[in-house]
């Protein structure tokens, strides 16, 4: 199987509480006004939608609110719940995305990006490192590229970077990532 080349964009560390990976977002509702601030969003690929919002900060992307027969309804674990729909877009360093928020319908929700905004964007979450970053194909990206081969591999092609050979393979150590 055929690698590809890419280059980090930006690295967020997770969240040392939770220890959960978090990318930096940018928030827009449909009117092209910005929340007021850059938002460090925990990741959850368990949950199929793109961005959930407390409720609370919903009100700001009302303007773009779905009629009622367009929300959508989750299986939880403590059975349906339905979610208020609003259109917004969502801005990484890498790419805008024309996407919804959510928000339950009951209950106070909580702020997270799911699987929806992830298939847009090109993302490396290092456990060991604690990092999540955003990344780029090597022809559009300064800095640092990674070859990532199959699932799981990644080589650094930087001598600088090189640390020992595993098989035929170069392994990095990845907490001394440059960010």
């Amino acid at each position: 199987m055929a690698g590809r080349l890419f280059g980090t964009v930006n690295c967020y560390p997770h969240d040392s509480a939770a220890n959960q990976p978090r990318l930096r977002i940018r928030l827009f509702n449909v009117a092209k006004e910005q929340w007021p601030e850059d938002l460090l969003v925990p990741i959850d690929t368990g949950f199929s939608g793109a961005v959930m919002l407390p409720s609370s900060s919903y009100d700001f992307f009302m303007i773009g609110e779905l009629p009622k027969k367009l929300w959508k309804d989750y299986r939880t674990m403590t059975g349906p719940l339905q979610m208020r729909v609003a259109k917004a877009f969502v801005q990484t360093e890498q790419t805008s995305i024309e996407t919804l928020v959510e928000t339950p319908l009951v209950g106070t929700g909580k702020l997270l990006i799911g699987r929806a905004i992830l298939k847009d964007l090109a993302v490396l979450l290092d456990g060991p490192a604690k990092l999540s970053c955003i990344m780029k194909p090597h022809n559009e990206a300064g800095g640092v590229l990674w070859k990532l081969k199959g699932r799981s591999h990644l080589t650094a092609p930087s001598p600088t970077l090189r640390r020992g050979r595993v098989g035929t393979r170069r392994t990095v150590e990845l907490n001394e990532l440059p960010v």
